[in-house]
């Protein structure tokens, strides 16, 4: 826990501890803040969409910091993503009017990202969430999609993406 205060023989703040308390171990006052801001991009569904197997679940931007994550402009519902590491984390409501096995994963260039699949059992009609989170290593630009795994159409909605660089 940081505290400010005042040098007590000089009156001035004190950016790292006052001269006055040599007894005190030498605690930081006000620290100062990173010159580095985090960069992220936050893309979110903008409705209900009906995706068919091995289809992209459109996504449009929301908010973004910084210039390494930004949408795709050849890829509809794409996010482009510089060289660097993510992290990545996504949700998606999901309805097939058949039910059975819906599923989900995060393609990066086309190949699916081991270990991003959701999959998730319902009965027709029936509104599951599906989510997965991942650390991707990316190293060169890459194109990332959120795609229909499923082996029928299903109808996506309230679909999130979250990717923070590390």
């Amino acid at each position: 826990m940081y505290s400010r205060q005042n040098c007590c023989r000089r009156n001035f703040p004190m950016p790292i501890a006052c001269c006055c308390f040599s007894s005190s171990p030498n605690f930081v006052l006000n620290p100062t803040t990173s010159s580095q801001t985090t960069q992220f991009g936050f893309f979110a569904s903008t409705g209900d969409t009906a995706v068919e197997t091995g289809g992209t679940i459109p996504l449009a931007l929301i908010r973004s910091n910084g210039t390494t994550i930004s949408p795709s402009s050849t890829t509809a519902g794409g996010v482009n993503l510089l060289a660097g590491r993510y992290l990545v984390s996504y949700t998606v409501g999901a309805t097939t009017p058949a039910g059975g096995t819906v599923s989900t994963a995060l393609n990066l260039n086309g190949v699916q990202v081991p270990n991003t699949v959701a999959t998730e059992s319902q009965t027709a009609d029936t509104l599951v969430n599906l989510g997965q989170t991942a650390i991707l290593d990316i190293p060169q630009t890459s194109t990332l999609t959120l795609v229909n795994t499923s082996a029928e159409t299903v109808t996506f909605g309230s679909a999130n993406l979250t990717i923070t660089r590390l």
